[in-house]
């Protein structure tokens, strides 16, 4: 009888809001519930949040072309490391109203990129030290769905870009820091070890840079994934972070 008039009480307080953790007398001993865990809109709105970048799967491309021999072709970009911060708001007052996401920092390292030759002739080049960060806050308009568990940003973000030429006798010679603004897409969700985690997706088609008209570079696409620092036990399974 007892353990039913405990399942009884359990489940009585079921419907209560998360801010309510309920006690109850168990044979071991006084029990107090936890509360369950803020949804992930909840806990942006709470506190900005910080996410490391997961390299496994954070990839992408763009496009080269040689604009006189009319050779396009694709060069591969890995992220190796990087980091996000952000948080989530309401904009009151205004026709434009609504939920939105602040971004407050995304920053990252890239792999060298490497030409072939036939992309830079006569020999390819390597671009070594590559780099990319925020250059000024950015507010992305945020749709919630299932009460907050599940977010869907996009807008646009603008960053600066640092890189080096590879040289023959194998030294970096720096270039200048170029800026890019891209259109960008951005999900969160929650792992099932309670983790926030973000997807985020950046495309921009069409030319992104020319020199003299003769070389392009364009079609970006990248898309990485990250997870909210809180502890390393808590990452999810598979991931492991330097």
């Amino acid at each position: 009888m007892r353990p039913l008039l405990t399942a009884l009480v359990v489940i009585g307080f079921s419907s209560c809001g998360h801010d309510f953790a309920p006690v109850f007398e168990h044979p071991a001993g006084t029990v107090a519930l936890a509360p369950p865990e803020l949804t992930p809109r909840e806990r942006l709105e709470l506190d900005t949040a910080e996410f490391r970048v997961h390299p496994v799967d954070s990839l992408g491309t763009f496009s080269t072309r040689r604009v006189l021999a009319g050779v396009t072709s694709t060069v591969p970009i890995a992220l190796v490391d990087g980091w996000l911060e952000g948080y989530a708001f309401t904009e009151p007052g205004t026709e434009t109203s609504g939920p939105r996401l602040g971004v407050t920092r995304f920053d990252a390292a890239l792999a060298d990129v490497t030409f072939t030759a036939q992309q830079v002739p006569p020999n390819g080049l390597t671009l070594s030290r590559v780099s990319f960060a925020l250059a000024e806050p950015a507010v992305l308009t945020v749709r919630w769905f299932g009460d907050g568990t599940l977010g869907w940003a996009k807008g646009t973000i603008t960053v600066n870009i640092h890189t080096a030429l590879r040289l023959s006798t194998g030294g970096d010679s720096p270039l200048e820091v170029a800026r890019l603004t891209v259109p960008v897409e951005l999900t969160v969700s929650q792992m099932a070890n309670g983790l926030v985690g973000l997807w985020v997706h950046v495309a921009s088609d069409g030319s992104l840079w020319n020199w003299a008209g003769l070389f392009e570079l364009g079609d970006l696409s990248l898309s990485l994934e990250a997870f909210e620092v809180r502890g390393i036990d808590r990452l999810p399974p598979g991931v492991e972070l330097n």
